[in-house]
């Protein structure tokens, strides 16, 4: 999301200041007029709030861009399919990727950094192929540490309040798509790590609000079950 970008950059131009051999290049890439992703321009405003300063800043052509993803996706067979939207938004975010590492070709020992966060990556709420990448900077820290974070690192206080989420075609936050607060991810995944099944049932608290981390619980496992594949790599033999 746009705070966990905000965040991977900023400590990344700290990196820079200690090692004059690296070099910062952020990169961002709007899509633009298309139904499978929403509020591109205000998510673009965002981004230029942090890196418009920035002299290695590049931004591909955004017309072209946007109008590249709508050829290839028109070129699809069964691109009418009631699932359209989604299917659009995919493609969309699998375009960034491959901008991303043709950039980076330009470059002698470049990589691409990528903003997974402990919180999505514990749930699988990332892209399988589209958030992974070279290297990752912020996977040991919760959302709530990532905005602690922001708020150190001073990022524009738009971004801070911004509401999370991934601009998808339904407009739903990443909490109704993960049908639980990031909070609340982090407390179970706490509990988890360091409460075994009797432990957890001497913790003092109501039966009621007990009941409901049970709930919470079981859909916390069931979602790590649903997305355990982009975990690994699995070979056919």
């Amino acid at each position: 999301s746009r705070i966990d970008s905000a965040v991977t950059y900023k400590i990344l131009k700290i990196i820079e200041t200690i090692n004059c051999k690296l070099t910062i290049h952020p990169v961002i890439i709007p899509i633009v007029d298309s139904t499978g992703n929403t509020e591109q321009e205000e998510a673009y405003k965002l981004a230029k709030l942090v890196v418009a300063e920035d002299s290695n800043l590049i931004v591909p052509h955004i017309a072209s861009v946007s109008a590249a993803s709508n050829l290839l996706f028109n070129s699809l067979p069964g691109c009418s399919h009631t699932n359209k939207h989604f299917q659009k938004g995919q493609l969309d975010y699998w375009i960034r990727p491959l901008l991303f590492y043709t950039i980076t070709s330009q470059y002698e020992n470049s990589i691409v950094c990528g903003t997974i966060n402990k919180s999505e990556l514990i749930t699988g709420f990332f892209g399988k192929k589209t958030d992974t990448c070279d290297l990752q900077l912020l996977t040991h820290l919760y959302k709530s540490e990532v905005f602690a974070l922001a708020k150190y690192l001073e990022i524009p206080e738009l971004i801070i309040k911004a509401i999370p989420k991934g601009n998808v075609f339904s407009g739903a936050t990443d909490e109704q798509l993960l049908n639980m607060s990031y909070d609340i991810i982090q407390l179970i995944d706490y509990l988890l790590t360091n409460c075994d099944a009797a432990d957890f049932k001497k913790l003092k608290i109501t039966s009621y609000l007990k009941g409901q981390l049970v709930e919470l619980w079981e859909n916390f496992e069931a979602l790590k079950q649903i997305t355990a594949h982009k975990h690994g790599i699995y070979y056919c033999v």
